[in-house]
């Protein structure tokens, strides 16, 4: 029996998802905790978000099923967090890791020195939650100010490879005089263009909310690069104004 549009919604709705998203989740838990099928990643997520598959039609021998494969999946911090509150309210001890007050998202941003690039970007964002158009708006930033200081009309990783071409740049940092400076320059390039495909785009194609970003710490490194990168530009800025 295929999953039923019912639990599909009830997995979207308890655990705030897109569909894509669901689909991502299971077909990675197959891969790595399989041999399974996905209408059985999806059950196993719908057991772990704490939802009963007996409301929606599941057989004893599926239910049997989902018993046989979960020891071996991973609980998901959503479930600690619903587990954490669950504990709470019969009050039961919950562990004193879990006791421990938690930085606020304004303190883990203020203990960055971002550049201000990116305070003014994505600083409100990130506090309030919104990781995914956090770092898209920082990684659009850079874009932005590439194309203001090159005077070049493409955008993303074209921009950045014309920006940063290996002969007649539109910005350097330095003057390439040996192989130390060009090899910066180059990995300079790289590292832009790879920002805009990598980081960027994806966040700007995805509804909602890019996956990844439920990790924070990856969401705080993706910011701290988009600052390395603007300070990239800095020296670009001070070398045009020693080399006019």
């Amino acid at each position: 029996m295929a999953i039923s549009a019912d639990l599909n919604n009830a997995i979207l709705k308890a655990l705030r998802i897109s569909s894509m998203t669901l689909s991502r989740r299971a077909k990675r838990l197959a891969q790595r905790h399989g041999p399974m099928s996905g209408d059985e990643g999806r059950w196993i997520i719908a057991h772990e978000a704490g939802i009963d598959l007996r409301k929606y039609g599941l057989s004893q021998v599926q239910l049997d099923r989902v018993r046989e494969l979960r020891p071996s999946t991973q609980v998901t911090e959503p479930q600690l967090a619903r587990n954490r509150r669950a504990a709470a309210a019969k009050s039961l001890p919950v562990p004193a890791a879990a006791k421990e007050a938690a930085p606020t998202p304004s303190a883990i941003f203020n203990a960055r020195d971002f550049h201000q690039a990116i305070v003014k970007s994505s600083r409100k964002l990130f506090v309030g939650g919104h990781h995914t158009e956090a770092i898209h708006k920082a990684f659009q930033s850079v874009n932005n100010r590439v194309k203001k200081l090159s005077g070049i009309a493409d955008d993303g990783q074209k921009l950045m490879g014309r920006a940063f071409a290996k002969k007649s740049p539109a910005l350097q940092m330095t003057g390439l005089t040996n192989d130390s400076e060009i090899d910066e320059h180059n990995g300079t390039c790289l590292m832009m263009m790879g920002a805009m495909g990598g980081l960027r785009n994806p966040r700007a194609h995805e509804e909602g909310r890019w996956e990844p970003d439920d990790d924070l710490q990856s969401v705080v490194e993706a910011l701290c690069f988009a600052s390395l990168l603007h300070r990239f530009l800095d020296r670009c800025e001070a070398y045009r104004e020693a080399n006019p």
